[in-house]
């Protein structure tokens, strides 16, 4: 796990919403194994939900409590949960509306 020089290099990343790597303020979340990039305009648009409060973490201990790893090298954070629930709450940060799919059991949809 990071150590406290690498931590603030990721208060930094994270709170700026912008990157020297080109990628414009832009994080890599991996929901059980499928990748989301996300720009973190998109996740500031509801701000008391779990994404937001990560792009506010300042230790990693809560980084931990947002979500169950991270790498910072590859501005990546896993998240133990189901993609095909996740892909519907993605859609509701970008589009403003919330559309399940037919594959998704409502009250699993809730339970996240």
């Amino acid at each position: 796990m990071p150590g406290a020089a690498t931590m603030e290099a990721a208060v930094e990343f994270m709170t700026t919403g912008s990157d020297q790597t080109g990628n414009c303020g832009t994080i890599m979340l991996n929901v059980g194994g499928t990748m989301h990039q996300v720009k973190w305009d998109t996740i500031d648009k509801f701000p008391k939900s779990r994404l937001q409060k990560l792009r506010y973490a300042t230790t990693e201990a809560e980084i931990l409590a947002l979500c169950d790893s991270f790498s910072l090298q590859t501005r990546e954070f896993y998240f133990d949960r189901s993609p095909r629930i996740f892909e519907n709450i993605l859609g509701l940060y970008r589009k403003g509306e919330l559309h399940l799919t037919e594959s998704v059991c409502p009250r699993d949809f809730l339970g996240e």
